[in-house]
């Protein structure tokens, strides 16, 4: 064999071996050592809710006979009854646009929502469908039993809007109309719509000029609470929380501090569990692009439900856009702001525990805290509350203990009852008391419901 023959024979040994060691590369198992690093399915706590469920009215309004009403709130068995009643006629009917604006002289109910509804998760909505609806108002005409619906909101590009819809008789009607009847016939609190007359004559207690921003309705009669509320601390699924957070969670680092909060990090996402679940991802807090209104409130249901889940009795309550107090979006803004409260009975409650928030754009999820206390049990005492009347003017002298200028026209934005967070009975549990919460402009005080005495003050908005 000569010289060439013999390079010949080692070149193709060279090129098989070649072949060889990449078909080795390519589709051999992995050493031991690499299995760790397979990555899986991404996990998720639970599918997103329908986006139909993802905001519920603040409050559901019925006007009675005599300038009373009946107040629905989150969380009471009659309110959830009462807006599924009402959303399966807003699915199940037609409606047209009604050009004359004729409407009947009194509503049916009247439903608020903050943060706006998105109209266009309504099954049948029409050229309609930009609009984000922060009142609907239910009218009858008794004479041939036509349903108007009047619309108040904002469309996407921030222009201000009331619309008159209609349908024909609709057979949900005879359902709502029982449902409201027993409510009347159950004996339920009545409540009055409060009016510039209560600072008519110049109450001395209120300096200055006041204005009554929305409609603020009022207990008619006397307002019983259970004295307290007591929140639970609820278990934590750490394995599956690093599985929602991290591509791979082996790769996360652990870090435990001497409190017992663990943190765990990979270098661009950091998990912190405490009393509280904190998830933060620095490197996504640009925005590139804006969401429409509709498209954020199914981002932040998908957010809620896949890192945690969306437990009862926890309403979507804040929604801002950008840094402004702005559900939709203006130029240049790309992140969202969202906020859950837990309700009891009726009532929010006030405080870290009980409240989860979270913050994202485009890019995806940057910033996630959500509070582990839940509510639990309720005292049996129960504790009667000042008059709403009585609080107000009680807000408005600790509100002038720091505010100095009285010559500037103040808003009087609303005033409710509520449970506000206190001490911590144990690593355990919380306690939360019943409050009055008034807001004034941008401040919120917190009053006890019984005795007013001032149990705390914020200068921003709390969610409510």
């Amino acid at each position: 064999m000569n010289g060439d023959n013999v390079k010949t024979v080692i070149l193709i040994i060279l090129v098989i071996t070649g072949l060889l060691l990449t078909v080795i590369l390519w589709y051999g198992s992995p050493r031991y050592e690499e299995t760790d690093l397979i990555v899986e399915d991404p996990f998720f706590f639970e599918e997103p809710r329908d986006g139909i469920y993802a905001i519920f009215p603040a409050r559901i309004v019925l006007p009675l006979s005599g300038e009373e009403y009946l107040l629905c709130r989150r969380g009471t068995d009659k309110y959830g009854e009462l807006w599924e009643l009402i959303l399966s006629c807003l699915q199940e009917n037609y409606f047209t646009e009604e050009k004359n604006g004729f409407l009947p002289e009194h509503p049916l109910a009247i439903i608020y929502f903050d943060p706006p509804f998105p109209w266009e998760v309504i099954a049948n909505a029409a050229e309609q469908a930009d609009i984000s609806v922060e009142r609907m108002q239910f009218f009858i005409n008794d004479n041939d039993g036509e349903m108007f619906l009047l619309l108040q909101g904002a469309h996407e590009d921030g222009t201000h809007e009331e619309l008159v819809l209609k349908t024909a008789e609709d057979h949900f009607l005879p359902e709502i109309q029982n449902l409201i009847a027993a409510m009347i016939d159950e004996d339920n609190p009545r409540y009055h719509l409060l009016t510039d007359a209560l600072f008519a004559d110049g109450d001395q207690s209120v300096p200055g000029e006041v204005r009554i921003e929305g409609d603020i309705y009022l207990p008619a009669e006397d307002y019983l609470l259970q004295a307290h509320l007591t929140l639970v601390r609820e278990q934590i699924r750490t394995d599956e929380m690093l599985k929602a957070v991290f591509v791979n969670e082996k790769l996360a680092r652990k870090i435990e501090e001497a409190d017992g909060t663990l943190i765990f990090t990979d270098g661009e996402k950091g998990l912190r569990i405490s009393d509280y679940v904190e998830y933060t991802a620095p490197r996504l807090e640009k925005g590139m692009a804006a969401y429409s209104y509709a498209r954020a409130i199914q981002k932040a249901n998908e957010y809620l439900c896949y890192y945690g889940g969306w437990p009862k009795d926890l309403y979507l309550v804040h929604m801002l856009a950008g840094n402004n107090s702005r559900a939709t979006p203006q130029q240049g803004e790309t992140s969202y702001y969202v906020g859950w409260s837990f309700y009891a009975d009726g009532l929010p409650i006030m405080g870290s525990p009980g409240r989860t928030e979270i913050r994202f754009n485009d890019q995806g999820l940057y910033y996630y805290k959500r509070s582990l206390y839940r509510p639990s049990d309720f005292s049996t005492k129960k504790v009667t509350a000042a008059a709403a009347t009585e609080a107000v003017a009680k807000a408005f002298e600790y509100y002038y203990v720091e505010e100095t200028d009285v010559s500037t026209p103040v808003k009087l934005r609303d005033i409710y009852p509520a449970y506000k967070a206190a001490d911590a009975l144990d690593g355990n549990e919380v306690r939360a008391y019943p409050v009055w919460v008034v807001r004034i402009n941008d401040a919120t005080v917190y009053l006890d419901l019984a005795d007013l005495t001032l149990s705390g003050r914020s200068e921003h908005d709390e969610y409510f």
